[in-house]
C-alpha cells in the first residue's frame, strides 16, 4: 500500500458521495483508526475533506506508506479541520511521537488560527479506550487536550 494509491482511492470515493442525490458538492469528512488513522490524516489535504479524525494514526512523524517525507510534514496543506486522539499509554503512540504531533498541530493553529487543530489524550491507550470491550464507565481523570 502506497500513500499515492490511497489518495487516489479516496479521491475517487469523494467524488462518487459528491455526486450523490442531496449531496452534491458538499463537503465530506474523513475517519480513521490506527493505520487508518495515519490514512486519514494524508487524505485530510484532498479537495472536499472538510474535517478529519485521526484515532492513535501510528508513525505520522517518522513514515509515509510508500516512502517519502512523513505524513505529518503535509499539515500546513490540511485546509479542514483536524483532531487527532490518542491514548496516554497507547504502545504504538509513544510520548516522542505524540510531542511531534502536538507541536506540529500548534504550530499549524498559529500559521492558520482559523483552523481546528487538536489533539485529545485519553487516560488509557487509545485502542482500549475506543474498542468495543472497553468499559462504558467515566474515567477518573479527564482527557488531556492540547494543540
Amino acid at each position: 500500500m502506497t500513500a499515492a494509491g490511497c489518495l487516489e482511492d479516496a479521491r475517487r470515493a469523494i467524488v462518487w458521495l459528491q455526486g450523490q442525490p442531496g449531496l452534491e458538492g458538499r463537503p465530506v469528512g474523513c475517519v480513521g483508526f490506527c493505520f487508518g488513522g495515519h490514512l486519514a490524516l494524508l487524505v485530510a489535504g484532498l479537495e472536499g475533506v472538510a474535517a478529519t479524525c485521526d484515532f492513535y494514526g501510528a508513525r505520522v512523524s517518522v513514515f509515509r506508506p510508500g516512502g517519502g517525507p512523513p505524513s505529518l510534514e503535509q499539515l500546513p496543506g490540511i485546509p479542514g479541520d483536524l483532531l487527532c486522539l490518542c491514548g496516554e499509554d497507547d504502545p504504538l503512540m509513544p510520548e516522542p511521537e505524540r510531542q511531534a504531533i502536538a507541536a506540529a498541530l500548534e504550530a499549524d493553529s498559529r500559521r492558520h488560527p482559523a483552523r481546528l487543530r487538536r489533539l485529545v489524550l485519553a487516560p488509557a491507550p487509545a485502542t482500549a479506550t475506543c474498542a468495543s470491550s472497553a468499559p462504558t464507565t467515566t474515567p477518573q481523570r479527564r482527557p488531556r487536550v492540547g494543540g
